[in-house]
């Protein structure tokens, strides 16, 4: 009597039901007589065992220490927050609010590497307080964006509209005097003409309306896609402390293809005097 044929061996595909059962099981990009192991990140295949090989692996030794070792990790998205927290928006408030009052009331930026252990003393009960964290070097560098943001806002009002720039030089008599710039511009927003430091110069050499110049030509210049001189009038006013006297008013015109300078003069009641000082 002859033997009975051999069944044909019937070859395994992955099925959905798969990662029910094994939640670190699903299909492979190989083919559907693979699987793949997230956690061991890994393809094997399954085509003579279907569940049994899969069961095999995840039993496997191999497959249990890497079980293991990625529980303990942390994922990278644990470490930021996915979701907006209200709390955070408010210390970071608190933080900009501080460092406003530094500049406002000239106080040494050292003084931030205590603020935080007082706010923690005299609001004990405040959240904002217990998170809010700026030192020195953080807020150093607060103060140098929020003066960016407010220098850049300046300039997009400068280069849109007239404006007005003054200048006077510090009382000290030897060279290399201090001199801010200040502009007055119109703030559409707030419906009425704004003053603002612009710059913080120094003059080099003696305060001569060469050199006084120079000084403003340099802050204005200061950025190259800055066109404010290519051709915009702007009012130029100088009233030396020393000279109680002497007012002036300078309109100066700057024309960018010949950079040749042009002047008028008005209300002046020390002719000598004024050409002397704003001589260029």
């Amino acid at each position: 009597m002859a033997p009975p044929a051999k069944k044909p061996k019937v070859e395994q595909k992955f099925r959905p039901e798969y990662t029910s059962t094994w939640a670190s099981i699903v299909k492979s990009k190989p083919g559907d007589y693979h699987a793949r192991c997230v956690i061991c990140e890994t393809d094997f295949t399954i085509k003579s065992g279907g569940s049994s090989d899969i069961d095999r692996h995840v039993k496997s030794k191999k497959h249990q220490d890497n079980d293991r070792l990625k529980s303990k990790m942390n994922s990278v998205s644990s470490y930021f927050t996915l979701t907006p927290n209200p709390l955070d928006d408010k210390v970071i408030n608190a933080e900009m609010l501080w460092n406003k009052f530094l500049v406002e009331h000239n106080l040494p930026i050292a003084a931030s590497d205590h603020a935080g252990a007082l706010f923690k003393a005299i609001f004990p009960d405040s959240e904002i307080a217990k998170k809010f964290s700026c030192r020195r070097t953080k807020a150093t560098a607060i103060n140098n964006c929020m003066a960016n943001e407010i220098s850049n806002d300046i300039v997009s009002k400068m280069k849109s509209q007239p404006f007005s720039i003054s200048t006077d030089g510090s009382n000290d008599g030897g060279e290399g005097q201090i001199y801010p710039i200040v502009v007055r511009t119109f703030d559409e927003e707030v419906g009425n003409v704004m003053t603002d430091m612009f710059s913080l110069k120094t003059c080099d050499g003696a305060s001569t309306g060469e050199n006084i110049f120079k000084v403003l030509d340099s802050a204005l210049h200061r950025d190259a896609t800055f066109p404010v001189l290519a051709g915009n009038p702007f009012f130029f006013y100088h009233q030396p402390v020393l000279i109680r006297n002497l007012r002036f008013l300078s309109v100066v015109t700057i024309q960018k293809k010949n950079k040749k300078f042009f002047k008028e003069e008005e209300q002046n009641r020390d002719r000598d005097l004024s050409r002397n000082f704003f001589a260029w």
